[in-house]
């Protein structure tokens, strides 16, 4: 700074001096053109020219950047000029200003007193803008996908700059990057991986700067961002019968290259799924065999690793192939007039049961064809006759398919021996059926008690069927009597005889009992005759000499007497032994008595032991609470009566599939366990077992036994029930068996609950809508599923946590339902 002063200083007064002592001088300026009128900031530019004069001249040259915004000084030099002399100059300066302005350069002489000569350039622009192109390597990128951002940037002058590019994604306000890339040489590349961004479109802006704060904005440049895989995928056949497989094939369209990607094909409302792993193309069997019969919706979607996703619908139709009959017994082995209850309904390969009818022919080894019934319902109730004869019996079972195929299933039965007696009484005529299915050849007992007891033994020969009569006024004497009749452990009181028994039979029995009574009697009258006997011989022979002809005479009375007495004591001694006979009568008539009064007693015994057989039974179909409320209440209240309760029905997921491969005592004894979990958390809850209908269960809440809540309490024990199959199937894989599920229904409203049936058998149960809509409710849900209507949830919907599923039309159900998968209580 000091010496450019002190050059003014000098200058100045050489000035003064050049004004005082020279002559009036001139001189022109020439400068070249320059090489541009446009320059960035921070660009070098030059002056070159020279200055002439036509006199000696001494002065200073100056050369200035005049802006609108300022001026500046680029140099100043002292000159002293000789006539004709050119004096040439070449000023390098750069615009290092921030802003940018339009400037001309200027050139002037001046002597100490006054400028000589001056001139100035075209006007030239600084400018902040430079120059570039951007290119990208594509306009759509998949997720994981690379994209090459590329630009070259340089000053108006075609300078390589340093500096940077900052990089802007953009969707509306929404900025999703904001990057920056050095700028080196004027070039610049960076690699756009879309990994975190969200698919769309968005717009993509570069803005590139060097370090003199020059500047380029490019226009946007629109980006689409895309994760769509397009799928393609076909069906070998649209209708398949089940059993037949379908092929599935596939192709992908862009996905990237070297990538693999998951392919997953889902069968809507069925459990069946796949999934692959492919770099373009894919094929898939699908199996129908487990899948029932309808329309099927299959998902097609594909993903990769960085979340491109494809997917695609097709539509299969699977028909129905029937294969198989389910039935179940209430009994294996039967007696005449015992009742048989069968279910039987036909399933196709994947376990669901088939609609229609099955014909169902009962025949017998002994007798032929006993029954030939189509049932709808899929019940059939059987009483047999009671001439049924014993043997073993066939249970055909035959279902026919819409396309003619045919499946059946035999069942084997058995009709045992029942040797069974009926008697009814008319006046006095006992009248004796053989309601057995065998003959009857024994001797039957017929005890009467009047007066005395008396014993009638009937030799009874009877086919089945077959009947005989026992007048009682043939065997005893007119009087009340009250009549048993031990095999059949039947009596009769008060039964009126008018006896009618022929006179031989009258007096034999009037002498026995006579004699029975005293005995002792007959005896003395025996001896008293022996010793009149006696007597009389001795008055023959004292008074044989006086009065021959009248002794003999006597003696011919005597001897007639003699032979009288004789006949007499003959027919004492027959009726002496018919005495002990009846004597031995009587002995075994006490026995007998005694006997029947030990059979009393066993039967008794028996009775009582039977009562808590049933009694135990029922304590564990029911519980001992509920027993002993049925046991202790008048039969007549047992009867239907309209109630509100809670349904609850379950059913084990692919039984009939798992019973057809498994023999009859392994799914006995799976089950049996299966319901030993089931009924206690059923009756954890106070619910009653209704009854086990093959692998499923009918439970009741609120009878007999009233609970507060029921509604509650069902759901309840349905999650409880839940908890307790997966304790039961960790028990079923220790055993190597594969898991079961099941699924659940409950409705609550109003029943008829009560004893219904028939005179001969009643059962405790209920019917009505509300027990028919939980049963559809439980046929349509999978596995783990515990359903409610809408209805249901309202009333509980603060309590427990439920899904909703959708709207089902169930079957003979008018309106459709909104239903839901309860999950947990709150």
């Amino acid at each position: 700074m000091k010496p450019l002063l002190r050059s003014l200083l000098i200058i100045s007064m050489l000035t003064v001096i050049v004004m005082l002592f020279s002559p009036f001088a001139s001189a022109e300026i020439f400068f070249d053109p320059l090489a541009t009128k446009e320059y960035n900031l921070g660009d070098p530019f030059s002056l070159s020219g020279y200055v002439s004069s036509e006199t000696e001249v001494a002065g200073i040259l100056k050369v200035s950047l005049k802006c609108t915004l300022s001026e500046e000084d680029l140099a100043i030099q002292i000159y002293n000029f000789k006539p004709k002399e050119k004096i040439y100059f070449n000023e390098k300066a750069a615009y290092l200003k921030s802003n940018p302005d339009k400037c001309k350069l200027v050139v002037s002489l001046n002597d100490l007193n006054q400028e000589i000569e001056s001139k100035q350039s075209d006007e030239i622009t600084f400018t902040k803008l430079l120059k570039g192109t951007v290119s990208l390597s594509k306009n759509k990128v998949k997720l994981g996908d690379k994209l090459n951002i590329n630009g070259e940037i340089l000053t108006l002058s075609s300078k390589k700059i340093e500096g940077t590019a900052k990089i802007t994604l953009q969707q509306g306000d929404t900025k999703y990057l904001a990057v920056s890339s050095n700028i080196v040489s004027g070039m610049f590349t960076y690699i756009f991986e879309p990994n975190y961004v969200p698919t769309g479109e968005y717009d993509l802006s570069v803005k590139a700067g060097d370090n003199f704060g020059n500047e380029l904005q490019f226009a946007s440049y629109p980006l689409k961002i895309d994760s769509q895989i397009i799928l393609y995928a076909s069906l070998d056949k649209k209708e398949a019968i089940q059993g037949e497989k379908v092929s599935l094939k596939g192709e992908l369209e862009g996905i990237l290259a070297g990538t693999k990607a998951e392919v997953k094909i889902i069968l809507e409302n069925a459990s069946q799924s796949y999934t692959l792993s492919t770099e373009k193309s894919f094929s898939q069997l699908i199996e129908t065999g487990s899948l029932p019969a309808g329309s099927y919706k299959i998902t097609v979607s594909v993903k990769d690793a960085y979340g491109n996703t494809g997917e695609t619908t097709l539509n299969l139709f699977v028909s129905s192939s029937p294969q198989s009959i389910v039935t179940s017994l209430n009994q294996i082995s039967f007696k005449p007039q015992e009742t048989l209850e069968m279910k039987a309904y036909a399933t196709d390969l994947s376990g669901k049961r088939l609609a229609g009818s099955i014909n169902i022919q009962m025949i017998s080894e002994s007798e032929g064809k006993l029954m030939d019934k189509t049932i709808s319902n899929g019940s059939l109730v059987f009483v047999f006759p009671s001439s049924t004869k014993p043997s073993k019996i066939t249970l055909r079972s035959f279902f026919t398919a819409s396309d003619g195929k045919e499946v059946q299933k035999s069942d084997e039965i058995k009709m045992e021996e029942w040797k069974k007696i009926e008697t009814a009484l008319s006046g006095s005529i006992l009248l004796i059926k053989n309601a057995g299915n065998v003959r009857f050849n024994e001797e039957l007992g017929v005890q009467i008690l009047g007066g005395k007891t008396y014993n009638i033994d009937k030799k009874i020969n009877l086919l089945p069927g077959e009947s005989i009569e026992l007048d009682l006024a043939d065997y005893l004497p007119t009087s009340n009597y009250s009549v048993f009749v031990p095999l059949e452990q039947k009596g009769y009181g008060n039964v009126s005889v008018l006896d009618n028994r022929p006179v031989y039979r009258k007096s034999i029995e009037e002498i026995l009992d006579d004699m029975v009574s005293g005995i002792k009697t007959i005896r003395y009258i025996m001896i008293s005759l022996l010793a009149l006997v006696a007597v009389l011989a001795l008055a023959m022979y004292f008074f044989n000499q006086r009065n021959r002809r009248y002794l003999w005479g006597l003696r011919n009375k005597l001897k007639k007497n003699e032979e009288y007495f004789g006949q007499k004591i003959t027919e004492v001694e027959k009726e002496n032994d018919f005495v002990r006979k009846e004597n031995d009568l009587v002995r075994r008539e006490a026995h007998l008595h005694k006997r029947i009064a030990n059979e009393l007693g066993k039967s008794l015994q028996e009775e009582k032991k039977e009562k808590q057989k049933f009694k135990t039974i029922l304590e564990k179909s029911i519980g001992p609470e509920i027993a002993k409320e049925l046991i202790s209440k008048d039969s007549s209240s047992h009867y239907g009566a309209k109630q509100e309760i809670t349904v609850l029905f379950s059913d084990i997921r692919g039984f009939t599939a798992l019973a057809e491969k498994t023999d009859m005592w392994s799914v006995q004894t799976l089950l049996n366990k299966y319901f030993e979990h089931m009924a206690r958390a059923i009756g954890k809850h106070k619910g009653v077992i209704n009854k086990y209908i093959g692998d499923a269960i009918f439970a009741i809440f609120n009878a007999p036994v009233k609970i507060e809540n029921h509604l509650l309490a069902a759901i309840a024990a349905a999650l409880e029930m839940q908890k307790e199959l997966h304790l039961f199937n960790e028990k079923l894989s220790t055993e190597g068996v594969k898991p079961i599920h099941m699924g659940i229904g409950i409705n609550s409203g109003e029943a008829i609950i009560g004893s219904l049936g028939s005179s001969s058998r009643l059962e405790y149960t209920a019917i009505g809508d509300t027990v028919n809509l939980a049963s559809r409710l439980e046929g349509e849900a999978k596995d783990g599923q515990i359903l409610i209507i809408e209805f249901i949830y309202q009333k509980i919907k603060d309590k427990v946590k439920a899904e909703y599923v959708g709207i089902f039309h169930l079957k003979n159900m008018e309106k459709a339902v909104r239903v839901y998968n309860v999950v947990g209580l709150k």
